[in-house]
């Protein structure tokens, strides 16, 4: 099982090879003066403003992680629906606007004037979403690099396979770890083909879309407890003291 951690945890120390450094020290950042549109328009750029105040009651959620992790793709998906729903209203008022140029003249151009100054957040969006999981469009739809995820998104369970034919203290226990190791296998690489997850009903790719990760969850479970079960019928040899000096490992 151990062996199974060794190649992910040195993918994993790879991407971080470049660490940010005094992350826990702020950063103060002097804004010049901006009107009210230009620091609403600002505003609007941030991907999540969870974090800007101290107290709220969704930074103690269990969602937090969802805040703390920058997802761009999202902010930018809901940029291009706002842009959307701006031109629709844009062309609306435009149309109305040229049905009743000739009746209120010019005030019908001011107040058209003061109806174009776009606020972002004018727009309400459907009601808020609970996503479960999303990926990034771009990586989704790679053909390239979505294959290669996928395959390291098998592999974990896929190392656990290495055990087949390791000895269990019942026979029982051994087909379970089996069970376990393929489930965790097939039930991720069913859970990586949605591209987003959301806890609302869709359809029957809802409910495998759901099921998929608890299967998931359930496997590395009883993985490791099938892990914590086999102690008691280990080689007592395990519980021996060595002296690391008589080795050559101490040279290293």
């Amino acid at each position: 099982m151990t062996l199974s951690y060794i190649p992910l945890v040195a993918i994993t120390y790879f991407f971080w090879w470049i660490k940010p450094k005094d992350v826990m020290t702020p950063s103060v950042v002097d804004l010049p003066d901006m009107f009210l549109l230009q620091k609403i328009t600002f505003e609007s750029m941030a991907v999540s403003n969870a974090f800007d105040n101290e107290g709220r009651g969704r930074q103690d959620s269990l969602w937090t992680i969802w805040y703390l992790t920058p997802r761009v793709f999202e902010k930018e998906a809901k940029d291009k629906a706002l842009q959307a729903t701006k031109e629709r209203s844009n062309l609306r008022q435009t149309k109305q606007a040229s049905r009743r140029e000739d009746e209120k003249g010019e005030r019908t151009r001011q107040t058209e004037e003061e109806r174009s100054i776009y606020l972002p957040g004018e727009c309400t969006a459907s009601a808020k979403e609970v996503i479960v999981a999303y990926w990034d469009p771009d990586m989704y739809h790679s053909r390239l690099l979505w294959p290669i995820i996928c395959l390291f998104g098998a592999s974990f369970g896929a190392l656990h396979l290495i055990s087949w034919n390791t000895p269990f203290p019942t026979l029982f226990e051994q087909w379970l770890w089996r069970v376990a190791a393929l489930v965790s296998i097939f039930s991720m690489l069913i859970f990586m083909q949605f591209e987003k997850v959301v806890l609302r009903w869709g359809g029957a790719l809802t409910m495998i879309s759901l099921v998929s990760p608890a299967l998931y969850l359930l496997s590395r479970i009883v993985m490791i407890g099938g892990v914590i079960a086999a102690f008691r019928d280990s080689d007592p040899a395990v519980y021996d003291t060595y002296v690391v000096s008589t080795y050559w490992i101490h040279f290293l």
